[in-house]
């Protein structure tokens, strides 16, 4: 490897670089675009910062560039500086509650620094490969082959290293060493992989509990229902028979006769979160079954006499937008977008963090009502059902057409 080609793959491979690309990665798998631009920030600032003062104020003024310090004594002085940074925003990450994601991310980071920190007083490690290695680690759960292609990377980047002579094979694998150990702890509390937890299968019936909303209670015995059945159920449920079932509730005669929540594997809009204990008053993402929901707003709307039927024309709701209403789109009726048989172009047939996904491309759109509306329509109105969440997303804006507020 010439210097040349060692030099643009050791700058290529800067863990800037990398925790920008994994930080580009979180805007679509952690839990929301806030979050990860926060991590984004914390992370980068926090190297960027010492690394502006050591640039004016180190002794080899104006050539810390990069994480390696030739300069032992300036080396150990930039990690005090990026520790120090980093163990303060991650106490107030903590002390304020943030999200779990995020709080765990920015603690990896620093302990991988810290542990760098300590091996560092012993021997030189490269902080390029211990970086990369962990950051691909983090990668690996939300896009595989990404993961993969930068694991490959990383060994041009320890070659560049070694070529460049910054770094001994000593150093190198003392680097990859640290990465590889932080990299797996990340694995297993970030993704959710190794959530794998015993629970007890025995159960016995209990009436629900009344609580103060509206909900009238009662039992089995008193619906005539076999309890020996529910309890098999419930039984069937604990030993994973029926797979990853979080929450059970059976009405029967306007009275909830039955209540129980299963501890399972969950995620958030993609994002694995392991093995949660789900209760009565937890949140839980509830996804689709909002579409539901809608569908039954449509309902009281026509009730109310805000809208006539389900069979009316769609565009007489959207006038600002309709220069998109062609002849074909402006046979679309409300009936259409319940049905999902709109016709319109649309995929939601692959990962969701896919940037070809349609429900992704509409969630990041600056305009998500124009982005569907500018769909081809590939089929005539009412002829072929194809899953399409932005029809949901066009229910919403007729609801808060007719009455003036958002379906929130």
């Amino acid at each position: 490897m010439t210097a040349k080609i060692a030099n643009f793959i050791s700058i290529l491979g800067h863990p800037l670089l990398t925790i920008s690309l994994f930080s580009i990665l979180s805007l679509f798998s952690f839990e929301g675009m806030e979050k990860a631009t926060l991590i984004t920030v914390i992370i980068i600032s926090v190297v960027i910062i010492p690394t502006t003062i050591k640039m004016y104020r180190g002794k080899k003024r104006g050539v810390y560039t990069n994480f390696d310090v030739s300069d032992k004594i300036e080396r150990q002085s930039w990690y005090k500086s990026v520790l120090m940074l980093l163990f303060i925003l991650t106490l107030i990450l903590f002390l304020t509650k943030q999200s779990l994601t995020l709080r765990v991310s920015v603690l990896l980071f620093f302990l991988l620094l810290l542990t760098s920190q300590i091996v560092n007083n012993f021997i030189k490690s490269s902080l390029h490969v211990s970086f990369n290695i962990f950051i691909t680690f983090l990668i690996l759960p939300m896009n595989l082959i990404l993961g993969l292609i930068l694991f490959i990377f990383v060994i041009f980047i320890a070659l560049a290293r070694l070529t460049l002579k910054r770094h001994t094979i000593k150093e190198i694998l003392m680097g990859a060493a640290i990465g590889f150990f932080w990299g797996f702890v990340s694995l297993f509390t970030l993704s959710g992989f190794a959530q794998t937890k015993q629970r007890s299968t025995v159960y016995h019936y209990s009436t629900p509990v009344q609580l103060k909303d509206g909900i009238n209670i009662g039992n089995l015995s008193d619906e005539k229902i076999d309890s020996l059945k529910i309890i098999e159920l419930t039984t069937l449920i604990l030993k994973d028979s029926f797979p990853n079932i979080h929450s059970l509730l059976i009405v029967r005669n306007s009275k909830l006769i039955y209540e129980n929540y299963f501890a399972g594997i969950d995620e958030i809009s993609g994002k694995k979160l392991g093995y949660i204990e789900h209760t009565i008053d937890g949140l839980h993402d509830i996804r689709s079954i909002s579409k539901s929901v809608t569908s039954a707003c449509i309902g009281v709307a026509i009730k109310q006499g805000l809208i006539k039927n389900i069979d009316e024309p769609i565009y007489q709701y959207f006038k600002n937008y309709n220069k998109y209403f062609d002849s074909t789109k402006s046979k679309i009726t409300i009936r259409h977008l319940l049905t999902m048989t709109s016709g319109l172009e649309w995929n939601e047939d692959i990962s969701y963090r896919d940037l070809k996904n349609s429900e992704l491309q509409m969630d990041i759109s600056y305009d998500p009502i124009k982005y569907i509306l500018t769909r081809k329509s590939i089929f005539q109105p009412g002829n072929n059902w194809n899953y399409n969440g932005g029809e949901t997303q066009l229910l919403a804006e007729i609801i808060k057409a007719v009455c003036g507020e958002n379906i929130a």
